[in-house]
């Protein structure tokens, strides 16, 4: 990880439009780190409306999280073909991003709606 100061946001603007650095937010646990300043005030207010605190994921056993931080966009090759009137996906994504996010933005539908 590495803070992004005023004076190299053209330099980290250019790596993550290379696909070299990314931009990221927490995925919360026991033992995640916020970030500071306006950014660290963001999220602590994202939290505080949701009502989540790091503790609540000190849970037993497996189901524990320690939290880290993961991009907030990600690039992906994406194959669509169509196979007898039904489209098929191929695709690869890194651990903890899921496939049901990304075709969901084919479907756009709600993922709480039934």
């Amino acid at each position: 990880l590495q803070r992004v100061s005023a004076d190299r946001v053209s330099i980290v603007a250019r790596h993550c439009a290379r696909g070299r650095a990314f931009v990221t937010a927490p995925l919360v646990g026991t033992d995640t780190e916020l970030a500071a300043g306006e950014p660290g005030e963001i999220e602590r207010s994202v939290l505080d409306e949701a009502g989540i605190d790091p503790t609540d994921f000190d849970l037993p056993g497996e189901f524990d999280s320690s939290g880290t931080r993961r991009a907030v966009l990600l690039r992906t090759d994406l194959d669509i073909r169509v196979d007898d009137g039904d489209p098929r996906f191929a695709f690869a994504l890194p651990s903890g991003s899921y496939a049901t996010v990304l075709l969901r933005e084919f479907t756009k539908t709600d993922p709480l709606a039934e």
